[in-house]
């Protein structure tokens, strides 16, 4: 038997097949990640509506992905986040029984829902601030480790600074050597 084109299957058989299924869209049911066993429900699908049992899952991916967007954009019209008149879907009120079975994905969005005032932002840059204080202070009040030992016990190295033995480049040094002067000044204020 020549298969025929995925546009030809009649789409108000395959969703009630479809329907009678559970297993091909809940993801709760015992039988939804049992892949042999869809493919078997599929190819019955198949014969049934004279078509491939592929071209027939294809066309329920499509359905089902269609009417999730329809859904979306249905509850979209009706909060009135999109306007103008659209005509709805014809095939969205046969799938209602996927209602409980579709979650909503969730969306991120770039746009800052509620804008700061300037307060707020003066209020966030003194407590960073006084938190950047509080970590150098912190930092500078733990004690001082000791050198490490040598890998080399019998090489003398005395002239190197501990800085280098522990692997400090020479700006980390010297920002070590800053930090005490940055921990005596006062609270950092922006006017």
């Amino acid at each position: 038997m020549v298969a025929k084109t995925k546009s030809k299957i009649p789409t108000e058989q395959l969703v009630v097949l479809v329907s009678e299924h559970t297993e091909l869209y809940n993801m709760a049911n015992k039988l939804y990640h049992n892949v042999y066993h869809k493919e078997t429900v599929w190819r019955s699908i198949g014969t049934l509506l004279g078509h491939s049992w592929e071209d027939c899952c294809d066309k329920w991916k499509y359905l089902r992905g269609k009417y999730r967007k329809e859904r979306k954009e249905a509850k979209e019209r009706q909060s009135g986040a999109v306007g103008g008149p659209k005509t709805s879907w014809k095939y969205l009120n046969i799938l209602t029984f996927l209602e409980p079975y579709i979650q909503d994905r969730p969306t991120a969005s770039n746009c800052q829902v509620e804008s700061e005032t300037a307060e707020t932002i003066l209020n966030r840059m003194n407590s960073q601030a006084t938190l950047s204080q509080f970590l150098r202070v912190t930092v500078l009040a733990l004690p001082k480790l000791p050198d490490p030992p040598h890998p080399h016990p019998h090489h003398n190295h005395h002239n190197s600074s501990s800085s280098r033995k522990w692997g400090l480049s020479e700006q980390a040094e010297k920002g070590r050597r800053l930090l005490p002067s940055l921990s005596t000044s006062s609270k950092c204020s922006v006017q």
